[in-house]
């Protein structure tokens, strides 16, 4: 379209074989675009009617813009990139990583993994400190779990955590075994039926003889007239200390009851069960 525009002014001006000072001149810059020059203005050549300042006619006006650089180092990846468009996955830019990691715990990118971002959040309460806390961590104190508590208390007792207190724990194993009932249990308690300790059996036997627990059956260490016999053969004797005569004294097992028979016998360590010279005053 230049081109043909320039044949036109040629011809133009010199139809009457004249060249015509009145028409526009042509002129060109440096990348050959044919212009024309209307005083102080420059219409482009292409008549699309769009003035260019002349001061500002350069080559370097002419040449595309440049392309734009996008910036992405050390910004979230799908934050802006300066050009138009969103940072990606190695333009630089930083993926937060908190796939399997506890909540509150950094991101690798400067910031911390919240809920929603696939990390874990840790779950104590009413456990036991110690046990997993579901992010494969454990639950420590401070954490809502609860610490066992079981030092000087008996084992089989409550922890204070719903559970029992057991060997290991602090606590203390009553030791009952070939002890008789009602003797020290080593943890402050005393030996009950059923524990392992063993209760002595008299009734019926004769004084010396074996009493089921590792000793010998004796009728008693203490009492005074009219005391009940039940469970002692009838005519039993012994010799025991009264604390209505403050004294030993020889007595026999009659109607259910023990009969005073005398004071101060001959040898009280041999009047038990069957009468003898030792039960003699």
């Amino acid at each position: 379209m230049l081109v043909a525009a320039a044949l036109w002014l040629s011809c133009a001006g010199e139809r009457d074989g004249q060249i015509r000072s009145d028409l526009p001149k042509l002129s060109t810059v440096g990348d050959g675009q044919t212009l024309k020059d209307f005083g102080a203005t420059t219409f482009d050549s292409t008549a699309d009617g769009v003035p260019i300042s002349t001061d500002t006619l350069k080559p370097d006006t002419l040449k595309p813009d440049s392309p734009c650089s996008a910036a992405c180092a050390g910004k979230l990846c799908g934050a802006a990139d300066g050009c138009g468009g969103n940072c990606l996955p190695g333009s630089g830019c930083c993926a937060p990583k908190c796939q399997g990691k506890a909540c509150g715990s950094s991101d690798g990118c400067n910031g911390t993994c919240a809920q929603g971002s696939g990390c874990c959040t840790a779950s104590c309460s009413g456990k036991t400190c110690g046990s997993s806390d579901g992010c494969g961590g454990t639950c420590g104190s401070g954490s809502g779990c609860c610490t066992p508590s079981c030092s000087g208390k008996t084992c089989g007792a409550g922890n204070g955590c719903g559970g029992t207190c057991s060997a290991g724990s602090g606590c203390c194993s009553p030791a009952c075994n070939g002890k008789l009932c009602g003797a020290g249990n080593g943890c402050g308690g005393t030996c009950n039926a059923g524990s392992g300790c063993c209760t002595p059996n008299c009734n019926g036997k004769a004084c010396g003889s074996g009493d089921g627990c590792g000793g010998t059956c004796t009728a008693g260490t203490s009492g005074d007239n009219g005391d009940s016999c039940a469970g002692y053969p009838a005519e039993t004797w012994r010799c025991v200390h009264s604390p209505m005569w403050n004294t030993m004294i020889t007595q026999v097992c009659r109607n259910g009851v023990w009969a005073t028979f005398t004071l101060t016998p001959k040898n009280c360590a041999a009047c038990c069960g069957a009468y003898n010279a030792g039960c003699a005053p």
